[in-house]
């Protein structure tokens, strides 16, 4: 018998072979988001703070035609200017005329007569309400959309299929939008055969229903797989910590100030994400396998290619889902240099159309799938534990 200080608590590996589901804006517009390329485009019917921002971007678009919309984002986010002016505490300000360094004390851009939350404001108006008209409705601010399935079947059969296939052990997102959420679902079989998740790196306490037929449910996730949304969620508020709606109020209220950060070009990971990162990190290193979908890799996303790089250490195979799946795939071989690269042409054509209702012998086989999933075993109901310590005592 090995002596008690030999043996190795640290979390072990699944048994079985898994992978980590990593989701960029492709999944989301299998839902009717727009894609990064589709953010700014114009309506007939834009609100004047929205067409602010628009024009900004193509002005900002005239000069840098080679850049994305992503980019423009990212250009905001640190301040607005080519050579970013950061003034150190107690130091003076110099160049203040210089063009290219014309920013406020706090880094707020002016070159375009925006602030970095006008822009982050029109995009969680124009994720949390694809649809124009729909964004001065209150209906959509207060609707609980953790609870709700999502509207795509595409991503519904997907996962389905996907769970067949191999155990998924943790998702890794760059989207703000709640699809992932309403696709895996909130609670082991909320969705039939779904393991559902919990979010990675932050607390799960969720705010209450306050109105509704769903007043009374506890919104707060319970699955099994972590879900690491690197760049924030329409749903989460930062103050102190992170806070977590059942809504996308936060997307709303204050002209918007939901927890949310663009694609970052340098190690700017703010502290509020730093536990999800982390959490990520250590997923996607411990997985035998990545599923790719609608993540191009792009260059200028460099925080995430570190990630990607530093974690792809056991990774034997990656399958990407992605119309143009064929010309990204040597960007993924970079950064997973022995592993397997398969390309498939989007979600899956193999996949056959949902059916408008599942048979009870199939929703029975999934339900126990999702109960046979070897981590049912390691968290068990909180009502169940302390019974367990009621009985102890």
């Amino acid at each position: 018998m090995r002596p008690l200080s030999l043996i190795d608590r640290r979390p072990q590996r699944l048994l079985c072979p898994n992978c980590v589901l990593i989701l960029g804006a492709g999944w989301s517009a299998a839902a009717g988001l727009p894609l990064a390329n589709q953010l700014f485009e114009r309506a007939a019917d834009l609100s004047g703070r929205d067409s602010e921002v628009i024009d900004a971007y193509e002005e900002w678009q005239h000069e840098h035609s080679t850049s994305s919309s992503e980019q423009f984002v990212a250009y905001a986010y640190e301040g607005g200017t080519e050579k970013v002016f950061r003034r150190l505490p107690g130091s003076p300000i110099f160049h203040w005329n210089d063009p290219q360094l014309e920013l406020d004390l706090t880094g707020t851009v002016r070159r375009y007569g925006l602030r970095w939350s006008d822009v982050a404001a029109y995009l969680q108006r124009r994720l949390a309400a694809p649809i124009l008209p729909q964004r001065l409705s209150s209906g959509v601010r207060y609707r609980p959309e953790l609870l709700r399935r999502t509207p795509s079947a595409a991503q519904a059969e997907f996962w389905n299929w996907l769970l067949d296939q191999i155990l998924v052990r943790a998702i890794v997102t760059t989207n703000y939008d709640l699809t992932t959420e309403q696709t895996v679902g909130i609670s082991l079989n909320a969705i039939a055969g779904s393991p559902a998740f919990h979010y990675a790196g932050i607390q799960n306490t969720v705010h209450p229903l306050s109105s509704g037929f769903d007043r009374g449910s506890d919104p707060t996730p319970t699955g099994l797989i972590p879900l690491a949304k690197l760049h924030g969620s329409l749903n989460w508020s930062l103050t102190d910590r992170v806070e977590i709606f059942p809504d996308l109020r936060p997307a709303f209220r204050n002209g918007g100030d939901a927890a949310i950060i663009p694609p970052l070009p340098e190690k700017h990971v703010p502290w509020w994400l730093e536990p999800v990162w982390d959490k990520a990190r250590a997923e996607l290193a411990a997985a035998d396998e990545w599923v790719v979908i609608g993540y191009s890799l792009p260059p200028y996303d460099s925080e995430i290619n570190d990630l990607l790089a530093t974690s792809a250490r056991n990774v034997r195979r990656i399958r990407i889902y992605d119309p143009y799946a064929e010309s990204i795939a040597d960007r993924w071989s970079n950064v997973a240099p022995g592993a397997c690269i398969e390309t498939h042409p989007g979600l899956n054509p193999n996949i056959p159309a949902s059916a408008a209702r599942l048979t009870r012998r199939e929703t029975e086989r999934r339900r126990q799938r999702a109960l046979s999933d070897p981590r049912t075993r390691q968290r068990t109901h909180p009502a169940r534990r302390r019974q367990a310590k009621l009985k102890a005592a």
